[in-house]
């Protein structure tokens, strides 16, 4: 095991108080569970990278979600390096709930199908649960691949990772990349992943582990590939706020919450419906549906709305149709790893 890499997390329990304090532990074993739909193409590399770390993960489990093409047969190419499991076809969250029960680790590492852990990742989280015993969930800095090209870190400038008052700020945006290793016992305590929920599942479980009083750390050093590719559910920007409104309301109903967090979640869900309904009107003027004009005149009467958005929505009102939809098709009003934090289908 090699000497933690920078640890971004909260401070750790004071040594003075010894009823607080948690001594560096054993290294726990770590499951690398990978679910997997139509994932023929890319969960070989996945897996591989998995085989391929130093020390290797205790097991390796792939849970196929009733694929219809080759995927069963992709992993179990990989004959007793991975375990597989079979179950019929139910969403992302209930698969990857499917592995938790699954894995035999004290940790679980969750791989999605189309990305790849880089050499170091699994030491490194290893490393930070073994320094750390505090930690209940760990992530990485991960490369954004777009078209097989690194097109920057995922915590860069614009997005953070949050090491202090987590709580809260997990209400704001979820600053979790959902690459991560998590402790099974608190996870599946905690209720694991809302299989209610179908886009933004990830934001739901780290929130339910976190408002159940776990903590979070994040080695700073890109060390796996998060892929986006048009097929990822990251790219459909309205199924992603709409996920996002999802887990906040249902969030409303967490007994952890406190009042002051309770204020704070119900003027998040306000931005995340904000920002739902000028993704809604966007996609209307752009597809030229019947009432998207309409739409847009409800943005731009709401003043909560962004300066930007509403001057948008101003153009789109008084431009004549092909210009607005030619000035909207030019405007990014949203991003996978801003405005709500990490979203879509696993992160």
């Amino acid at each position: 095991m090699s000497p933690v890499r920078r640890l971004i997390a909260p401070p750790a329990p004071s040594t003075a108080h010894p009823a607080t304090a948690h001594p560096a532990s054993a290294p726990p074993g770590i499951s690398v569970v990978i679910a997997a739909y139509r994932a023929e193409g890319t969960l070989a590399a996945a897996v591989g990278s998995a085989l391929a770390q130093e020390p290797p993960p205790a097991e390796v489990v792939v849970v196929d979600d009733g694929s219809p093409d080759r995927t069963v047969e992709v992993a179990e190419s990989f004959r007793d390096a991975v375990r597989v499991v079979r179950r019929p076809h139910a969403g992302e969250a209930a698969t990857k709930n499917t592995a938790a029960r699954e894995a035999r680790s004290e940790v679980i590492a969750y791989l999605d199908a189309d990305d790849v852990l880089l050499p170091g990742w699994l030491d490194a989280v290893r490393t930070a649960f073994t320094e750390r015993p505090d930690l209940t969930l760990v992530t990485a800095d991960a490369w954004l691949v777009r078209d097989g090209r690194r097109v920057r870190r995922v915590y860069d400038g614009g997005f953070s990772f949050a090491a202090t008052d987590q709580r809260r700020e997990l209400l704001r945006r979820n600053f979790v990349l959902g690459l991560c290793a998590v402790r099974r016992g608190p996870f599946l305590a905690a209720g694991g992943f809302d299989e209610r929920v179908e886009v933004a599942s990830d934001w739901t479980a780290w929130l339910r582990v976190v408002l159940a009083g776990g903590v979070v750390g994040c080695v700073d050093e890109p060390l796996a590939e998060y892929r986006l590719h048009d097929a990822s559910l990251s790219a459909d920007t309205t199924r992603l706020l709409q996920g996002r409104v999802d887990v906040l309301q249902r969030t409303l109903d967490d007994p952890n919450l406190t009042e002051g967090e309770r204020s704070v979640l119900l003027d998040s869900l306000a931005e995340q419906r904000r920002r739902l309904a000028l993704a809604l009107a966007r996609s209307g003027l752009l597809s030229g549906a019947p009432g998207a004009r309409r739409a847009a005149l409800r943005v731009l009467g709401d003043s909560g709305q962004p300066a930007a958005s509403r001057l948008k929505s101003l153009v789109a009102v008084v431009l004549p149709s092909r210009v607005s939809r030619r000035f909207l098709a030019r405007s990014d009003v949203s991003a996978a790893f801003r405005g709500g934090g990490v979203g879509g289908a696993g992160g």
